[in-house]
């Protein structure tokens, strides 16, 4: 596997706020590695296997991939240079492109962020970031990357159009005020009127 490559596929997961677990760099070499990668698989929400030629040599990943599938987990392949085979063959793969991992990766969570249950805590997370933004940088981050989600509920707008009021560091942002007010504008009909005048005259 091309840990440079899951190296930067989990940096940037995480920047959605999602905890990664890669075992090749997760686990200790003094831990019961195949119980913590069952457990780590029961705990998990989705199981994204990164479909290179070393996935399809190794004599793990097809029983790890059968585990998730036993689990009823959310199963999003990753196409590196091989398609998926066996059993996740019925599961359309989302190619991710080695020089542009943000790009390709920005695709999958809006897919999964429709996903019902997972979704929803997606969603969730990714607010939460957004609300903690302690910078600038931090909220034209968090904004581009939460507004890539899709399937917000509109108590989940009151709690961006609420954070945005609070948090300086979004209303004052310039990248985050154009990104905001193309979303908010959406809302107009269905938001607080007070809301609504408020954060617009922060944002406009």
């Amino acid at each position: 596997m091309d840990k440079k490559l899951t190296g930067k596929i989990k940096k940037y997961l995480r920047q959605y706020g999602v905890k990664v677990f890669l075992a090749h760099d997760d686990i200790e070499p003094s831990e019961e590695w195949a119980d913590r990668i069952l457990e780590e698989l029961n705990n998990c929400d989705i199981f994204m296997p990164i479909l290179t030629k070393q996935f399809n040599e190794s004599k793990w990943t097809d029983q790890e991939t059968g585990c998730a599938l036993i689990l009823k987990k959310l199963i999003m392949p990753l196409k590196i240079d091989v398609d998926p085979h066996g059993f996740i063959s019925r599961y359309q793969a989302r190619t991710l492109k080695k020089n542009d991992v943000p790009s390709s990766l920005t695709g999958v969570m809006r897919v999964i962020s429709g996903k019902t249950r997972v979704g929803a805590l997606l969603r969730d997370v990714a607010i939460m970031k957004f609300a903690s933004s302690e910078s600038f940088e931090d909220a034209r981050n968090n904004t581009e990357r939460l507004l890539s989600l899709k399937g917000f509920g509109l108590n989940q707008v009151e709690e961006i159009v609420n954070h945005t009021i609070r948090n300086g560091q979004i209303h004052r942002c310039f990248r985050a005020q154009d990104l905001l007010r193309e979303f908010i504008k959406g809302y107009e009909d269905k938001l607080d009127r007070k809301l609504y005048r408020k954060v617009r005259n922060l944002i406009s």
